[in-house]
């Protein structure tokens, strides 16, 4: 005869733990949640091919390890971004000797942070994308 187990919340012998179980698939919404980002940029991320997906009827789908790969390339990118911007000031001649405009008017300072703002400024003159239009992609 079969035993009943008087308390339902009881684990049996063999039965999987349902609790730990990752969804295969997460949906935009869930993504951008993840991504701390609205769910416009992640449709745009999705569709432009920065974040691998897969459309199931009308819904798109992204794995984890699609997420993950996005947010090593973006880590990636910054890196290099930050070396760039690091070669560029060494090119340019270094924050210390970069001349301030207030430095040629009588009983100007240089400061330090003065000089990182107006290198910055340099620097982004540099190396600035030519804005693009919304509506023509």
């Amino acid at each position: 005869m079969k035993q009943i187990n008087p308390d339902p919340t009881a684990r049996q012998p063999g039965a999987k733990d349902m609790t730990a179980v990752q969804p295969l698939f997460f949906d935009l919404r869930q993504v951008a949640t993840m991504l701390g980002i609205n769910y416009c940029t992640a449709w745009d991320l999705v569709t432009t091919g920065r974040i691998s997906a897969m459309q199931i009827g009308r819904r798109w789908k992204v794995t984890q390890a699609s997420i993950d790969a996005f947010i090593e390339q973006g880590t990636a990118a910054a890196q290099q971004k930050a070396q760039r911007n690091q070669q560029l000031r060494e090119y340019i001649g270094g924050a210390t000797t970069w001349p301030s405009a207030n430095a040629a008017r009588p009983g100007g300072s240089t400061s330090r942070r003065q000089v990182d703002i107006e290198l910055d400024n340099q620097l982004r003159q540099l190396t600035a994308r030519r804005p693009r239009s919304c509506t023509t992609g």
